[in-house]
C-alpha cells in the first residue's frame, strides 16, 4: 500500500501533470521508490515541465487580394444577318483591376490556392472604340505544382475563368454582351505578399447588337502582365 500511496501523493494534484509532461524514466522512478522505502527524501530533486515552445505554422491566412494588369490583344468581330456576314480585325490595349480573396476549397487545409475575385477591364480598340467589362472570376494558383521554389519565392502555373458583362458605345449606338474569358499563366510569388504574373488570355463576347436581325460576335486573345498584392492576417 505504501508505494501506490507515494505515487498518489507525488502526482495526484491537479496542477502537476500536463498533456506535454514526458514519462518519468525507470531510473528516476526507482530512486523515488527507494527514497520512500528508506524514509529519506532529502536527496530527491523534482523538476518542472520543460518550457513549451510556441508553434510556428507555415501558412498565412489571406484577408484580401488587389491586383493591376496591363495587356495587349488581337480581336476579331463578326457581323452577320440573313444575307451574309463581314469580319473586322482589331488590336487592343487592356487595363485590368481585380479585388478578391484566397480560400481553401478542394485542397489541403489552410493552403488557400483558390481565389474568388471581382474584375474590372477597360479595353481600347485601335478603331477608337472602347468597352468595359465587369465580371466574377475564379483562379487556381497551383503552388502545389511549383516549377521552381526557394526559401523566399515560388514560380508556379495558374488557371483562371471569368464570366462577365461587357458594355460598348459606338457612334450613337450602345450594346451589352455576355463575356467569357480564360487565362493560363505563370506567377512569381515573393514573401507571401507580392505576386508578379504573366497570362495568356482568350475571350469571347456575344454582343446584343442594337439593330434587330444582326448577330455580333467578338473573340480575342493576348497577353497580360501584372502585379497582385496579398494582405494577410498578421502582416501589420
Amino acid at each position: 500500500m505504501l508505494i501506490p500511496l507515494c505515487y498518489l501523493t507525488l502526482y495526484g494534484s491537479d496542477n502537476i501533470w500536463s498533456k506535454d509532461t514526458p514519462s518519468i524514466s525507470k531510473e528516476k522512478s526507482q530512486k523515488i521508490i527507494k527514497a520512500y522505502e528508506s524514509g529519506d527524501t532529502s536527496t530527491l530533486n523534482f523538476e518542472n515541465d520543460p518550457e513549451l515552445k510556441k508553434k510556428n505554422f507555415n501558412f498565412k491566412e489571406n484577408v484580401f487580394v488587389i491586383g493591376f494588369g496591363l495587356g495587349y490583344g488581337s480581336h476579331s468581330e463578326k457581323l452577320s444577318n440573313t444575307t451574309g456576314s463581314e469580319t473586322f480585325s482589331y488590336s487592343s490595349l487592356n487595363t485590368k483591376i481585380i479585388v478578391g480573396k484566397d480560400f481553401t476549397m478542394w485542397n489541403e487545409e489552410y493552403t488557400q490556392p483558390t481565389r474568388i475575385y471581382l474584375s474590372y477591364l477597360y479595353t481600347k480598340l485601335d478603331s477608337d472604340v472602347t468597352y468595359t467589362t465587369v465580371g466574377l472570376g475564379i483562379t487556381e494558383n497551383m503552388r502545389y505544382f511549383p516549377l521552381y521554389k526557394s526559401a523566399s519565392f515560388t514560380l508556379y502555373p495558374t488557371l483562371s475563368f471569368e464570366l462577365a458583362q461587357s458594355s460598348l458605345s459606338r457612334d450613337t449606338l450602345s450594346a451589352t454582351g455576355l463575356t467569357t474569358e480564360i487565362n493560363l499563366g505563370l506567377a512569381y510569388t515573393r514573401d507571401d505578399n507580392f505576386e508578379y504574373y504573366v497570362n495568356l488570355f482568350a475571350n469571347s463576347i456575344n454582343w446584343n447588337h442594337p439593330v434587330d436581325g444582326i448577330a455580333d460576335e467578338m473573340s480575342g486573345f493576348g497577353l497580360y502582365f501584372g502585379l497582385n498584392y496579398k494582405l494577410n492576417y498578421g502582416d501589420y
